[in-house]
């Protein structure tokens, strides 16, 4: 929360009451207060508050505000003040602090240079000044760094992957006003250092006739060159890989093994490995089981390859457990494959790494289990350790669904013109970034709960989710409200092309954004794109209904089309936010970046269009570097009777293709109507790429099987007039042969309380009817679910 503007000289008891309570809020959160306390010292390093002030802290019911007390006795300044909190990383409670200052780098303000040790732990930050504190971008040799947004960053066990030039990029608005600036420079070198093992060739006990593998695992700058492996005094061979295998071994491969890591500057010797191979005796009937993989530390993302042998003259069936959990090898994380022969049998696991992986523990326990008719045996622990990595991984989604609402058409000359249009250009550019979307125009409010709601039920864990709505909205006390177009909408205020200032509405008549996001969250989604292309100007409203905290889940990216306070813009055929963000979509590039690149554009496209009046903001809280265009990969479960692709595909479904038989003046006509979304015809057949409230009735004519020529009926042609059980009609006039339908569309089908009837008639030339029918066409599927009046969604709202 941001406090009401104060002066930097000013000192507590000028601030605002309700700027108090909420700074003692944010300095009794946490403990907070004591990180002030520790960091409040005089000249000589020594704390200003005395135990007796900490006890007197510790034991009041609100010990941030005592502390507000104790510093105003000390006559701190509002500068002092803000200092100390930025010192102690409590940036929330220093944005309470407003003073409108422009930002000033403090440190670094030149480029300055970090030798580092191979290993070592390493921060890197910088200090300003300012208020509101600016926002923060880190970037690495040129490219941003996804989630690295606060003013420092830390490197744990410096590599050499982390060697480069570091900068921060500084963004602050007042007032409206943008301003950016870089910090200086971090250029981190590593010192050379020669090689460091960090895990020995382990003991090994085999079989003669069996394999057997001996690994090393080591760190230099410069990169290790290669390794020398010896065995009893006497080198074997040298490998680029840190590993050497020996095949089909026999008693001659018994002995003390070791390797020797070299790079440019020396070499280190491992400690000796002892290998023992036994003779072979005949196969035993429990399983003698033996286990191997290659290494013994993986990152997000990689794949664990595990193989574990067995022996023995019965059948040998396995099973792996991680955690003590059993491996099922059912879904897309892990591939199970077994093989035999003759008394040997082997069991192959590849198991890919993943956040869950590394969220439940980072040491990660493999165990195998062997069993016979006879018994059973199980292997030792292969324990894997999972490690973050600032690479990029290769990501997929597991499926890809975008909501679409979009409101035009409000009361009391309050229209508007462009979210149809918008949200029609939105939906083709993520049906090509393979999104499958619910597009739906003009909803009140209960409406829109029962869309969403419906929606939130094909969301799934690691689901890519777009949600986007155009239309009028409000902003009070940090709450974002969206206005359905059944609000009652008085002293609107402006009328010129904005979406919408709001005087006197009361808040339970509109959705706000938290009830969305949450309803949403709840599925779990690996991402969740909201954007909200509507005004956020604050007003005091007739009544505020409470509201749920947004949940927070490391996954959302929330994109606004003007911060808090301010109008949003439309032109005569887009929104200023759509017409600047839909040529940036199809770029791969990462959400932070299309974002960051979408702030550039505005600024420079819309200069003088919106009179330096809206200002997009954007509100991030991933964690990974996740892009648009990142391919679905949907489970099997998914496609499956039940499946959310199944349901989707139900739920498209507005009726089949019906026919009918008519004599227009002695001449039989066959009539072919059917419903059908409005935009499907544009995409692959297979899939309904897109839902929409709004659907279209096609006529199709022949005539004994045939196209259909009116002039045998009528030399001059006749008139086809269709009309529906919504009010919504058509005439056209028909001349010669017919090849192309007849198209009628027929939005706001949730209106519809049963099916949709279609009366089809025509008319010769003189306009006398020559013949009327009526098809019902059935109730569609969208209908059902969003009809908030209908018997059929009573129960489930």
């Amino acid at each position: 929360m941001v406090g009401k503007v104060v002066r930097p000289d000013s000192h507590i008891e000028d601030l605002h009451w309700t700027t108090l309570e909420e700074l003692a809020k944010c300095l009794t959160r946490d403990d907070n207060y004591l990180k002030v306390v520790n960091e409040s010292t005089n000249w000589y390093g020594d704390c200003v508050f005395s135990d007796n002030d900490v006890a007197i802290m510790r034991n009041s019911q609100s010990p941030g505000r005592k502390l507000l007390e104790k510093l105003k006795e000390k006559d701190r300044d509002i500068c002092t003040i803000q200092d100390i909190l930025f010192n102690c990383k409590l940036y929330d409670a220093h944005n309470i602090l407003l003073t409108n200052e422009p930002m000033q780098i403090v440190s670094p303000v030149d480029d300055v240079e970090f030798n580092a040790e191979l290993g070592m732990d390493l921060e890197i930050s910088v200090v300003v000044k300012g208020s509101p504190l600016p926002t923060c971008q880190w970037f690495h040799n040129g490219c941003s760094l996804p989630g690295q947004t606060q003013f420092s960053i830390s490197f744990e066990n410096f590599g050499v992957e982390n060697i480069g030039t570091y900068w921060c990029q500084l963004t602050q608005v007042i007032n409206g006003k943008l301003m950016i600036q870089n910090s200086g420079k971090f250029v981190l070198v590593l010192n050379p250092a020669p090689p460091v093992i960090l895990s020995h060739p382990r003991d090994i006990t085999v079989h003669a006739k069996q394999d057997f593998m001996l690994e090393v695992k080591a760190v230099a700058y410069p990169q290790i060159k290669y390794y020398s492996w010896h065995k009893d005094g006497c080198k074997l061979e040298e490998t680029v890989m840190p590993w050497i295998k020996i095949l089909d071994v026999d008693e001659k491969n018994a002995g003390n093994y070791w390797c020797v890591v070299f790079n440019e500057i020396s070499g280190i010797k491992s400690k000796e490995a002892i290998v023992t191979v036994k003779r072979n005796t005949l196969a035993p009937t429990t399983p003698d089981i033996r286990l191997e993989f290659p290494t013994d530390t993986k990152r997000m993302g990689d794949w664990v390859n595990l193989v574990c042998t067995a022996t023995c003259c019965h059948t040998v069936r396995f099973y792996c457990t991680l955690n003590e959990k059993k491996i099922e090898g059912r879904d897309n994380k892990a591939s199970i494959a077994e093989n035999s022969y003759l008394n040997k049998y082997e069991y192959h696991l590849d198991y890919r790494l993943t956040d869950d992986d590394l969220r439940t523990r980072n040491t990660l326990k493999f165990r195998f289990v062997a069993m016979s008719s006879i018994g059973s045996q199980s292997s030792k622990e292969a324990e894997i350790t999972v490690v973050r990595d600032q690479r990029e991984e290769t990501i997929t989604a597991r499926n890809k669904f975008a909501l679409l609402i979009g409101n035009c058409d409000y009361s009391c000359d309050y229209s508007l013109t462009t979210p149809s249009e918008d949200m029609k250009r939105l939906a083709e550019k993520l049906v090509r970034l393979k999104f499958r979307v619910m597009k739906l125009d003009n909803l009140g409010k209960e409406e829109i709960k029962a869309v969403v709601q419906l929606f939130a039920g094909f969301v799934q864990k690691d689901d890519y989710v777009v949600f986007y709505f155009a239309g009028h909205g409000f902003n009070v006390h940090s709450n974002d409200y969206m206005i359905p177009i059944d609000a009652p909408l008085k002293n609107m205020g402006d009328r010129d092309r904005t979406r919408s200032g709001v005087n006197q509405l009361d808040t339970n008549h509109c959705i706000c954004v938290s009830f969305v996001v949450n309803l949403l969250q709840k599925h779990k989604p690996a991402l969740l794109f909201s954007i909200y292309d509507m005004c956020r100007r604050s007003f005091p409203p007739q009544r505020i209904a409470p509201q749920e905290p947004v949940i927070a889940a490391r996954n959302a990216c929330t994109l606004f089309s003007t911060a808090e306070n301010y109008e949003a813009y439309e032109n005569e055929n887009s929104s200023v936010l759509i017409q600047t963000l839909i040529p940036l979509m199809e770029k791969k590039i990462s959400l932070h970046a299309l974002v960051a690149e979408f702030q550039r554009n505005f600024f420079t496209e819309a200069e003088g269009k919106v009179n330096d009046k809206q200002f997009p903001t954007a509100v991030f809280d991933l964690a990974k570097p996740l892009y648009l265009t990142n391919e679905p990969n949907p489970l099997c479960e998914d496609f499956a009777d039940g499946g959310v692709l199944k349901r989707w595909e139900k739920l498209a479904s507005v009726g089949g293709r019906k026919e009918f038989g008519m004599v227009l003046d002695g001449i039989a006509v066959t009539v072919g109507i059917k419903c059908c979304q409005q935009e499907i015809s544009k995409y692959r057949q297979e899939v309904s790429w897109i839902i929409s409230n709004c659907v279209q009735v096609v006529i199709t004519l022949s005539a004994s099987g045939r196209t259909f020529d009116t002039s045998t009926v009528d030399k001059d042609g006749l008139f086809l007039e269709i009309q529906t059980n919504m009010g919504k009609q058509t005439e056209e006039k028909l001349e010669g042969i017919i090849q192309d339908p007849v198209i009628l569309t027929v939005p706001a089908i949730q209106d519809l309380k049963d099916g949709l009837l279609v009366t089809v008639t025509f008319k010769n030339s003189k306009r006398f009817e020559l013949g009327k029918y009526q098809q019902n066409l059935g109730w569609p599927s969208l209908s059902k679910e969003i009809n908030v009046r209908s018997p059929y969604n009573a129960t489930t709202l």
